[in-house]
């Protein structure tokens, strides 16, 4: 019940939102095609998503960006005597919530008489010259049509929508993906009979009030007829047969007798919720929205079909799943794997494997859960030498871990080591996880003791530390003492400067070997990290000056460029990381820079440049003010360099032998020149 009343509120959200402010600017318009084939006109609507301000013939959506997408075909066959106009809600629900649609209403079938075939035919028309504008040079959907069509209809037209998918699912060169028939009427040629032909996944919406195509007489028998194993059949209780549409007097009259019991815009929450459910492929789709009735043919598989290794395992290791079923739409879950096996790394403690039939709305039908027990970890500390006939004490460290064995037998978090080898040891947990980790003890012949050193030699405004470390077995040794006169371990220098340090390490028993460490000799240098700024000058972003430069885009690293400055190339937040020594130990970033570019000074970067030789030099004209340009031999030496003037323009100059060169502009392709002495 809570799941269901979520699930209400989501599509109520979701359809108010869609008619209230749809999230997209709406292009439309109205043109004539021929079909050559059958020799008849098909005027048709055609609505999109636009860039810029709704309204007739505006640009698809992302021209501006040279970003247009793919799109899917929508077209929607209108009811009796019913004009395209009374289906724009419709068509700007789809649009609105999947900008990747287009749809396409024919006005053909207006006659007193229609003859319902030619009308179905005219609709499977509209998909082929879509397609046939995909691939004609100089359209505006040029290149961006899918195959992928829906067919749709209410009354008369959703009657026809089953006329027209038969046709389509019989064209080798269409793909039909579903069929959504608002209150379907019976044709001539039959509904009922083409219906039979579909397997394609279908989703039929009835008013409970509706006594045009009543769900007994008319609705129910189309539905029945359907062959696709995945369909719908979706009953609102008080809705009517012309509610499915916008407000139009010619179908009102039609239905006098027969009012709705809900108002309009409720019909159309409860429409648009199931219709976005199936083209947005939830498995949602089958259960009941605000109360609607629901008869469907989903039938979902269980974790009897589906075979695995086991049920649960340590992080990282591989479990296989495999199904026996033949459906060929099957997909697993994580990872959109297709295959009757599918492989899961394990990497969670809990994970849900599903399988999915992508042919059903994307219907989960199985799930299955996994176990991941996490793997110990362990690591081992000590020293890792010995003075002949000395022991060291090894430690070993784990977590998630009930035991710990080592390779010499014995079961303890450390041992007593007294000869040189490789020591393993393997921590145990849950689940029979392990993991190991080994050492190597050696037999010191000269005892020289390393000293580990943790911290950089540069500090960075006058901050750092430097720390030098040894360790000595505490039960075989008393004490370090350091050239610098501190006892300990440890020493930790905070001031830059120049040392030579030590350290010598005094046994307990005095017949023990008397250790050294190696010795140190230590530059450390203090280098300033200031903050660097930022500063546009013309088309150009300048940095206070340093050693190295690092450039960024919305926290994007632009590769290649390593320069004090940048001609930026599109609007973003501009930042720069500046190392103030040789090694980049020191860095500092500045502040966000926010750089707006007009379309105007975008397109100039891509702008074509020109190259020609003159005397003694090379020039390159059509560039930006103060743009980059670089000439390097094909073996990238530096040849010349230097920044476009006010006009766009810079003479390079060139002394150089007779061959091919390479001109390099900051932001653009480079070309190559032939130079000749």
């Amino acid at each position: 019940m809570n799941r269901r009343l979520i699930i209400s509120l989501l599509m109520l959200v979701s359809a108010v939102s869609s008619l209230v402010a749809a999230p997209y600017f709406e292009g439309s318009m109205r043109i004539t095609f021929r079909d050559s084939v059958r020799g008849r006109d098909i005027p048709v609507t055609i609505i999109y998503p636009a860039d810029g301000a709704s309204g007739v013939s505006k640009p698809l959506v992302g021209t501006s960006t040279n970003t247009i997408p793919t799109f899917k075909v929508v077209v929607m066959g209108h009811g009796y005597q019913m004009p395209v106009t009374a289906y724009r809600s419709f068509a700007t629900n789809i649009c609105s919530n999947f900008q990747n649609t287009i749809v396409i209403l024919p006005e053909s079938g207006a006659e007193l008489f229609p003859n319902h075939g030619d009308f179905a035919a005219d609709m499977v028309s509209c998909v082929r010259y879509l397609q046939r504008e995909n691939l004609r040079v100089g359209s505006i959907w040029y290149g961006h049509v899918s195959p992928t069509t829906i067919v749709a209809g209410h009354s008369m037209g959703g009657g026809a929508a089953f006329l027209a998918a038969r046709t389509i699912e019989q064209d080798a060169d269409l793909v039909l993906a579903s069929v959504i028939a608002l209150a379907p009427a019976e044709t001539n040629p039959s509904s009922k009979q083409a219906a039979r032909s579909v397997t394609a996944p279908t989703l039929v919406l009835a008013g409970g009030r509706d006594c045009v195509t009543p769900l007994a007489g008319t609705v129910q028998p189309i539905y029945d007829s359907v062959s696709s194993t995945c369909k719908d059949l979706a009953l609102i209780p008080g809705g009517s047969h012309c509610q499915f549409a916008d407000d139009n007097a010619a179908c009102s009259l039609g239905e006098f007798t027969c009012r709705a019991t809900i108002a309009r815009p409720t019909q159309f929450e409860r429409t648009f919720a199931y219709v976005n459910m199936m083209l947005r492929g939830s498995d949602s789709v089958s259960l009941p929205i605000m109360d609607t009735q629901i008869q469907t043919s989903l039938t979902a598989l269980t974790e009897r079909d589906i075979q695995v290794t086991a049920r649960e395992g340590c992080i990282g290791d591989t479990i296989v799943f495999t199904t026996t079923t033949t459906n060929p739409y099957l997909q697993w879950q994580p990872g959109n794997k297709d295959g009757a096996q599918y492989t899961l790394i394990i990497r969670d403690t809990i994970t849900r494997v599903s399988l999915v039939n992508t042919q059903c709305f994307g219907q989960t039908i199985a799930n299955i859960t996994i176990r991941g027990w996490l793997k110990p970890t362990i690591d081992i500390v000590g020293p890792l030498e010995i003075c002949p006939d000395g022991s060291v004490v090894a430690q070993a460290r784990a977590t998630n871990a009930t035991r710990i064995v080592w390779s010499t037998g014995e079961e303890a978090d450390s041992i007593r080591i007294r000869s040189a080898g490789s020591y393993t040891a393997t921590a145990i947990g849950r689940g029979g996880c392990q993991q190991s980790a080994s050492i190597t003890v050696t037999q010191l012949v000269v005892p020289p003791i390393p000293v580990d050193m943790q911290g950089d030699t540069v500090f960075c405004n006058g901050l750092g530390s430097v720390q030098l470390l040894i360790r000595p077995d505490a039960q075989r040794y008393e004490r370090v003492e350091w050239s610098t006169g501190t006892i300990g371990p440890t020493l930790r220098i905070t001031e830059p400067g120049e040392y030579t340090l030590f350290a010598r390490v005094i046994p307990r028993d005095p017949n023990d070997c008397l250790a050294f460490s190696d010795t140190v000799h230590l530059t450390i240098r203090s280098i300033d990290a200031p903050v660097p700024k930022l500063t546009f000058q013309r088309d150009t972003l300048w940095s206070t000056p340093g050693e190295s430069y690092l450039w960024s885009v919305d926290g994007i690293e632009i590769q290649g460029w390593r320069e004090r400055y940048l001609v930026p190339t599109t609007t973003g937040m501009y930042r720069v990381r500046v190392g103030y020594d040789t090694r980049g130990a020191c860095t500092n970033q500045s502040e966000s820079f926010d750089v707006r570019l007009t379309s105007v000074r975008e397109r100039r970067r891509s702008d074509v440049y020109r190259v020609e030789v003159v005397v003694g030099a090379v020039r390159v004209t059509g560039l930006a003010p103060l743009e980059g340009v670089r000439l390097v031999s094909l073996l990238g030496t530096p040849v010349a360099s230097g920044f476009a003037d006010q006009n766009g323009q810079l003479d390079l100059p060139v002394n150089v032998p007779t061959g091919i060169y390479v001109v390099a502009p900051d932001s653009r392709l480079a070309k190559l020149v032939l130079l000749q002495r």
